[in-house]
């Protein structure tokens, strides 16, 4: 016998796909989360593709350490006829809920399915997922090595290798594509798969169409509702301004898009994403997601894929005014071809608008530290005279409080804060050791650049349901740490970096520019003891006005850039400077 468990759509649509792909035939119970009914016609009916279908009681269970196993082991045996070791396989999905701890207290070998389309390789990312709806499950899940399927009982984690930021040398890894496998289905069982989640195919796709994927960040608690409205409506102003708007909302979102798109195309019905290739008729030219792991499973049908990051729903709100420091740069021919240095930015937003909102190529290199750029700065100076050469740097520097994950992306992100919570009679694995950047990793097919840090919330995976056993929230860490032996959480070690943007400034070159993003009321742009802007510092001001009254959800106050420049060309080109741009969606006009 076979036993499948599941807890998203996502999740049941992929067990049908691999017991049809790989255990045909096979008796087979699929072990359904019993909160996750509320998405479906009639569960029931996946008796058509399992013997039986049992739904497991999670609703019972509390997040209670000293509890848990005895209140699985009991909702199990009340659930499932049969001893869990008359199964000769057993496949988990959503390995973080609690039923892998039952296994793993019975010694069970069981196989993992990755939660999402490219999750194995950022368990930081599924951590803090899980984290901000139950931060319980989150610690339990990450010591007991249920995140990266490093638990000794878990015999392989089966995952889309495409989707992967990074390949790890692992023989645990196994490759599962369930798009492709989809297409290899017979005509029959794809027919009774559109039936059983009530789908017919999707005509009449216009064209130059942007399909949007949307996620769930309210009920995940990443943003607020308001700031989950305005994330697509920025998205769709900046990036798919001049095109037909279809949107697919997330299984698990319940936000009513149609007043606020009243020209999109909405597609009804609560489905995974990874159907989308059986279901259009004619594929859209582009697909838009922030960061969906679905989207990662089914990017290669899409023409053109814009992905925004993972850190996006963190920095939206100061989208504006990346969009106006790379226009300003692109516009003076005064600056062509000069590098673009960045610290402390979203690298990801700013590169999509790059891309897709300017449609312009820049050099940009982007720095770890602002130290590290003024040592750049004196060797750039000790090479060369700026005022006889004319070469010129221009810096794009963001709140420095900020850390962006981009440089995380390409590495196993283990070392991060998480708290060592044991739950009784469950033998924990030891501690994992270490694991420097690059150790036994190799480059994933087609990981994509902005797309390397997209790989988080599926549009039906990733925690998607987590809200359905425990509610709860947590802070987010603003840096990752370091666990030690005794599990206590302890900061990194990073490289020096006590410049302060002054000291930088003052190595600045006189013909450099540099761009501070939302400076106002920082005693580093004014000369000291006065309300007086330091020599060299232009405030830039961004007034934004309402367009309307209804539906206006992203930030209608006025911003400042602070440009610094000891050129006086520069200066004068920066000051006369004047750039427009209505945002139809967001309901607002905004200058320079």
């Amino acid at each position: 016998m076979i036993l499948y468990h599941s807890v998203t759509m996502y999740q049941v649509l992929e067990a049908i796909v691999h017991r049809e792909r790989v255990h045909q035939g096979e008796y087979s119970v699929l072990l359904l989360a019993d909160f996750s009914t509320d998405k479906y016609h009639d569960y029931r009916e996946l008796e058509a593709f399992f013997d039986e279908v049992r739904l497991f009681p999670y609703r019972s269970i509390s997040n209670d350490p000293d509890t848990i196993l005895g209140e699985v082991e009991s909702a199990y045996q009340k659930t499932v006829p049969y001893g869990i070791g008359q199964f000769e396989h057993i496949y988990v999905a959503a390995s973080y809920y609690y039923f892998s701890l039952y296994l793993i207290a019975n010694r069970i070998p069981f196989h993992m399915f990755e939660d999402g389309g490219g999750i194995l390789s950022k368990p930081k990312v599924l951590y803090e997922i899980i984290r901000d709806v139950t931060p319980i499950m989150a610690e339990i899940a990450q010591t007991y090595g249920l995140l990266d399927g490093r638990n000794e009982y878990i015999l392989d984690a089966v995952c889309n290798f495409s989707t992967q930021s990074f390949l790890v040398d692992d023989p645990k890894w196994k490759d599962f594509n369930p798009v492709q496998e989809i297409t290899r289905l017979s005509p029959e069982t794809i027919r009774r798969i559109l039936h059983f989640y009530r789908l017919e195919p999707i005509r009449d796709i216009p064209d130059n169409a942007a399909l949007i994927f949307t996620q769930q960040f309210a009920n995940l608690y990443t943003t607020s509702r308001e700031d989950q409205i305005a994330i697509y409506q920025v998205c769709c102003d900046f990036f798919l301004p001049d095109q037909a708007l279809i949107i697919k909302p997330h299984p698990y979102d319940d936000v009513d898009y149609g007043p606020i798109f009243p020209k999109a195309r909405l597609i009804r019905g609560i489905f995974p994403a990874e159907l989308m290739p059986v279901l259009l008729d004619r594929v859209p030219e582009t697909s838009f997601t922030v960061y969906s792991a679905s989207v990662l499973n089914i990017r290669s049908i899409f023409r053109k894929n814009i992905i925004c990051g993972y850190d996006f729903p963190k920095t939206f709100h100061a989208i504006d005014l990346y969009y106006f420091a790379l226009r300003l740069i692109s516009e003076m021919d005064i600056l062509k071809g000069c590098p673009v240095h960045t610290f402390g930015v979203d690298v990801c937003m700013l590169e999509c608008i790059a891309e897709h909102s300017l449609k312009t190529r820049f050099d940009l290199i982007h720095e770890t530290a602002l130290r590290k750029g003024e040592t750049a700065l004196k060797e750039d100076q000790a090479a060369r005279k700026e005022e006889e050469t004319g070469c010129r740097q221009v810096w794009i520097i963001d709140d420095c409080t900020f850390q962006s994950d981009y440089f995380q992306t390409k590495k196993k992100d283990t070392s991060f804060a998480w708290q060592r919570v044991e739950v009784k009679g469950v033998e924990p694995p030891e501690p994992a050791p270490a694991i420097r950047s690059g150790e036994n990793i190799s480059a994933a097919a087609d990981p994509g650049s902005a797309d390397g840090s997209a790989a988080g919330s599926a549009d039906d995976s990733t925690a998607g349901s987590a809200t359905g056993s425990a509610t709860g929230s947590a802070g987010r860490t603003d840096r990752p740490a370091v666990i030690s032996a005794a599990g206590s959480a302890g900061q990194p070690e990073r490289p020096a970096d006590t410049l302060s943007a002054s000291d930088f400034l003052e190595a600045a070159g006189k013909g450099d520019l540099v761009l501070f993003l939302k400076p106002q009321s920082d005693s580093r742009f004014f000369e000291k003891g006065t309300d007086a802007f330091r020599p060299g510092m232009i405030p830039v001001h961004v007034r934004k006005k309402r367009l309307r009254e209804d539906h206006v959800f992203f930030p209608d106050h006025d911003d400042t850039i602070c440009a610094y420049t000891l050129d006086d060309a520069l200066r004068e080109r920066v000051t006369q400077f004047h750039a427009r741009i209505i945002l139809k969606h967001a309901g607002l006009a905004e200058e320079i």
